[in-house]
C-alpha cells in the first residue's frame, strides 16, 4: 500500500492572493472564495486518491480543514488536522487517536496554559490564544519577535516549541509534530510506503518519516530534509502541486517516478 501524505496550504492548495486565472475554487467560508487549486491538480488529484492511500496532513483546525472540498465524491477517507493530533475517518473524529494524543502530549499541557497567561497579558496580542483542537496553543500579534521571545524565555521548551508564520504564532507540545503522526498512521494502516510532499518548518518531520518526500526549491526547508529520498521540484506556486500529483500517480502505477523531470 502507498499512503501519499500531503501538505494542503502552499503545496496542494492556494490562497486566492496566490490563485492563477482559471484555478478552481476547492474552500469557502459563508460566501468568500479563500482557496484554490490548478485544474490539472484538482483532476489529478482524483486519481491520486484512487491510485493511493491519500491523507491530507495539516496544523489546521478540524473546522477549517472541513471547509476544504478536495474530492469530488466527498472527503478523503483519511485526514490529519492540528498538526497530526486529530485523525479524521471519513471526516468523523477518531476518539482512539484522540485518547492516544492525549497521552502524548500530557506533559506538556501545563506549558500550553502558562503561554496562553502570558499571551493574554502581551498589548501586541490581536487575536485571543486559545487551545486549538485540545492540542496546541494558536494566537496572532503585531511583534513576532518580540512575543516569541516573551514565551520563549518563559516556558519549558523541553516541553514545548514556539512557532511562527508570519503574524501567526504557535505553542505546540514537543511530542505533537506532523512526523509522529504520519509513524503513527503507517503503522495503523500497515503503509508499505509513505510519500509526502509540504513547504514549510511543520513539514520537516513528516517528509523526514517519508519514504519519499517532495518539497519546492528554494523553499524554506529544501536545505533541511535528511534521510528520505528527496525530491525538490523546480515547478514552484501552484505548479508544485502539479509536479507532486504527477510522479506520485506515476510511482504508483509503475513505481519509478517521471522520467522527464529533474530531481537533483
Amino acid at each position: 500500500m502507498i499512503l501519499f501524505a500531503c501538505d494542503l496550504d502552499n503545496t496542494l492548495i492556494y490562497s486566492y492572493k496566490r490563485a492563477a486565472e482559471g484555478s478552481i475554487c476547492v474552500e469557502t467560508m459563508g460566501e468568500k472564495e479563500l482557496s484554490y487549486m490548478t485544474p490539472r491538480a484538482y483532476s489529478l488529484l482524483q486519481e491520486a486518491d484512487r491510485e493511493t492511500v491519500f491523507v491530507p496532513v495539516t496544523t489546521r483546525s478540524v473546522e477549517q480543514y472541513r471547509r476544504i472540498r478536495l474530492l469530488k465524491n466527498g472527503f478523503p477517507q483519511y485526514a490529519l488536522t492540528s498538526n497530526g493530533g486529530v485523525l479524521l475517518v471519513d471526516n468523523n473524529i477518531d476518539e482512539a487517536w484522540r485518547r492516544d494524543t492525549a497521552e502524548m502530549i500530557k506533559g506538556s499541557m501545563e506549558e500550553l496554559h502558562r503561554g496562553i497567561e502570558i499571551l493574554r497579558n502581551d498589548p501586541a496580542v490581536v487575536r485571543a490564544a486559545d487551545i486549538v483542537d485540545g492540542v496546541f496553543v494558536f494566537t496572532k500579534t503585531r511583534d513576532v519577535a518580540g512575543s516569541t521571545g516573551a514565551l520563549k524565555s518563559a516556558l519549558d521548551m523541553e516541553k514545548v516549541s514556539v512557532d511562527s508564520h508570519g503574524e501567526k504564532i504557535y505553542i505546540i507540545p514537543i511530542a505533537l509534530d506532523k512526523g509522529t503522526a504520519i509513524r503513527r498512521i503507517k503503522k495503523l494502516l500497515n503503509a508499505d510506503t509513505v510519500i509526502c510532499a509540504g513547504d514549510s518548518c511543520f513539514d520537516i518531520p513528516m517528509l523526514q518519516a517519508a519514504s519519499m518526500a517532495f518539497v519546492p526549491r528554494c523553499s524554506e526547508i529544501d536545505s533541511y530534509i535528511n534521510g528520505p529520498e528527496l525530491k525538490i521540484c523546480e515547478s514552484g506556486g501552484m505548479e508544485f502541486a502539479d509536479s507532486i500529483l504527477e510522479d506520485v500517480i506515476a510511482y504508483s502505477r509503475v513505481g519509478t517516478f517521471l522520467k522527464n523531470r529533474e530531481h537533483p
